[in-house]
């Protein structure tokens, strides 16, 4: 349960909901957006939660485990374990990675936000720094409360 809060906190759609024209009520966390990378079509959300790979095997998890190793803390804030921070940082992750404006712009009558090359690079690139950041936060608590 502690490990499915921090993991889940630390995904950036998991703390927001966009409120716009198309949208007036929320997006629900990016599921009422759609995208399509390449030629695959589903939510924003759902997106994002596949972004470390849909593989379930041990060896696959453990290939990306690993990788996920060589993503260093750069100043100290890994080592928080206050979930408000935690929070602000994914919103913020929202605010200047998740909803680009190619994001934000829906196309009127469009099915799909078509997504870029670019938008992927930096989309992948920050969720692996937060399964990163996630982790190392994970272990902190349970280190700090599980002496």
């Amino acid at each position: 349960w502690v490990e499915n809060l921090v993991g889940e906190i630390h995904q950036p759609l998991n703390c927001v909901s966009r409120f716009s024209a198309q949208h007036p009520n929320g997006d629900r966390n990016g599921r009422d957006v759609q995208v399509r990378d390449g030629s695959d079509t589903e939510s924003l959300h759902d997106y994002w939660d596949k972004l470390l790979g849909t593989e379930e095997d041990l060896e696959s998890a453990m290939k990306e485990g690993k990788a996920l190793g060589d993503i260093q803390d750069q100043n100290g804030r890994w080592e928080s374990g206050d979930p408000d921070q935690w929070i602000s940082e994914s919103v913020d992750l929202a605010k200047t990675i998740v909803y680009t404006p190619a994001v934000t712009n829906e196309p009127s009558g469009e099915s799909a936000v078509v997504l870029d090359a670019a938008y992927r690079k930096a989309a992948v690139q920050a969720a692996r720094k937060q399964a990163a950041v996630a982790a190392y936060r994970l272990a902190f608590v349970l280190n700090k409360n599980l002496k």
